[in-house]
């Protein structure tokens, strides 16, 4: 799932508040500095996410005949690929 810029934001800044509620939790910068960085590990994570699904693909292509051949679903495959992909690299989807 892909978010809309605005909606990165709007989370950016729903994160900021509830770790700037804690009381345990003294934050050393300011919001916009934090909110950035809340921004970039989300599209981290996106890119990563990518990274994952053209690897799956990459995966199944050299299976591509047998898999047309045997009738099974180029789509559950792809899942489960991209599942050990992100077990292996310590990922959660």
């Amino acid at each position: 799932m892909r978010l809309k810029p605005e909606k990165i934001e709007h989370l950016a800044g729903i994160i900021f508040e509830a770790l700037a509620a804690q009381r345990e939790l003294e934050l050393a910068e300011g919001r916009d500095k934090i909110t950035a960085l809340i921004r970039k590990a989300i599209a981290d994570d996106f890119k990563a996410e990518d990274e994952i699904e053209v690897e799956a693909h990459r995966l199944l292509e050299a299976f591509k005949d047998d898999i047309q051949r045997k009738g099974a679903s180029y789509e559950k495959l792809f899942n489960k690929a991209k599942q050990k992909l992100a077990r292996e690299r310590k990922m959660v989807l």
